[in-house]
Order: structure tokens, then sequence, then C-alpha cells
């Protein structure tokens, strides 16, 4: 019986060393699977780290350009529109040539006429024209060219139609003769609404929502006032890349938009209206 008691307790030692044995495996392997996790893990960051200064940078202003825009306009590709820090200048006594009374000697016309929006329209190739949103519009005839205008310039045309309409201004156009000021007080009266409502809605779409101050102003008679502070800062498009971008792409075919209108005829799909909207 003694040999069989020494024999059972040699079967205890011999369990107790296989269960160690298991659980010093266990632990390794619990080691290495997490020495695997976290190499995982240092490669993975190292590789983000790597592609990311590897990818090309974030160009803002074209980011910002597609975000702003309704449709895929040719201009932010031919252009490259850019958003440029600009303060403005509209201090009360110092007035800019756009200010002036309009007459032969202030250069006042000259200096709109300048900005752009008596331009010929332009032409877009069927694929470019319907990605700015122009499907169903009138095309060259005999050709498959949209005819378009850039909005601004259409607002600056209106913003100085305002101008010229201003009571210390209208007789002057008027007596010029000049279109728009050759029509009647009732066309007059139309194009001048037409205008203003259009200039509201763009102020309205374009919302600047910054802030400007009120300076403190000392009055003759000693006394101070508050004056709002107008020169403020803002976030503006290159204009003047814009508007060169009209000069070159104006087309001579577009300079007599009455023939050209009698010439067309409608296509399948064509936008035809009973009156002018």
């Amino acid at each position: 019986m003694s040999d069989s008691r020494y024999h059972r307790v040699g079967l205890d030692v011999d369990d107790e060393g296989s269960v160690n044995d298991k659980k010093a495996l266990a632990r390794k392997a619990l080691l290495r699977d997490a020495l695997i996790a976290v190499g995982g893990v240092i490669v993975g960051a190292v590789l983000f780290l790597v592609l990311f200064r590897l990818r090309p940078p974030i160009d803002r202003d074209v980011v910002c350009g597609e975000y702003v825009s309704a449709y895929d306009s040719p201009l932010l590709k031919d252009v490259g529109i850019k958003f440029q820090k600009k303060r403005f200048d509209v201090a009360s006594h110092n007035q800019s040539v756009y200010q002036h009374l309009g007459g032969p000697e202030s250069g006042v016309d000259e200096a709109w006429e300048e900005l752009g929006f008596d331009y010929a329209r332009v032409t877009l190739p069927s694929s470019i024209g319907k990605s700015a949103g122009l499907e169903g519009h009138a095309r060259i005839p005999g050709s498959e060219d949209y005819i378009a205008f850039i909005e601004v310039l259409h607002q600056l045309h209106c913003l100085n139609m305002v101008r010229q309409g201003l009571y210390f201004n209208i007789d002057y156009y008027k007596s010029q003769g000049k279109p728009p000021f050759h029509a009647s007080d009732e066309f007059l009266q139309y194009h001048l609404s037409h205008c203003i409502e259009t200039i509201r809605q763009q102020l309205m779409c374009a919302a600047d929502f910054n802030m400007f101050g009120y300076v403190q102003v000392k009055h003759q008679t000693g006394q101070k006032k508050l004056f709002p502070d107008y020169a403020t800062q803002h976030v503006c498009r290159n204009f003047e890349a814009i508007k060169q971008w009209a000069v070159e792409h104006q087309d001579g075919r577009l300079e007599d938009m009455e023939t050209l209108a009698r010439e067309l005829e409608p296509r399948k799909g064509d936008i035809v209206l009973d009156e002018i909207p």
C-alpha cells in the first residue's frame, strides 16, 4: 500500500507542473498578442502620418469656391477663384470716383463702364454650359454653344442703373438719350424696380454677418458723437481676375442681341416663355 501512496503523490506533482506550464504558455501568448496589437497600432499610426504628410495640401480657395457655387461655373477652373482679405474704404469724406455726379467731366461713367457690365456676352460649349446650369437656355444658331453672362456683371449693371436713376442724376442721363434712358418712364420704372430687386436678393443671399463698431467723433460744438466705422475688413473674391475672364471670352457674335434673337429657332427642350420673366 505504501507503494500505491507514493505513486499517487507523484501524479499530483506532475499535474501541478502541467498546470503551471499551461499558465506560463497562456501568459506568453497573451503577451505576444498584446505586443502584436501594440505594434499594429504603432505601424498604423506611422503609416497614417506618412500618408498625411504626402497627401496634396487642401486648397481652401477651391473648396470654398465650390461650396458657395450653385453650379459648376467654368470660372472655378479657368480663373481659380481666390478669397482675399480687403478693408472697405467708405469714409463719408473720401468719395471714390464711383460716387461722382453724372456729367461729361466727372469721369464717373468711364469708371463704371470699366467694371465690365457692358462687355459682350460669352458662349460656353454644350458640356460646360449644362454643368453651369444652362440646359434649356438659348444657344448660338447653328451651334451647340450656350449664350451666357456672368452674374456679378449683371448685378453691377443694375447698381449702375440705380445710380443713374437717382433724382440728382436722372435728368442728365435722360438728356443723353442713350439706352435705357431713351425709353418711356413706365419702362424705366420697370427696369429700375427689377434692378433694385436683383440687388436686394443678392445682398440677402450673401448676407454679411460680420460686425462693425462705432467710433467717437469730436463735434465742432465740443460735444462727442458716435459714428459707425464702416472701414472693416472683408473676405472678397478676386474680382479683377473674373473681369479679365469676361474680357477674354467675349463673343463678337453676341454684340447685337436683338438681331440674334430674331434668328433663333427654338430647339427641342428649349425654354420658351410667353412674357419677360
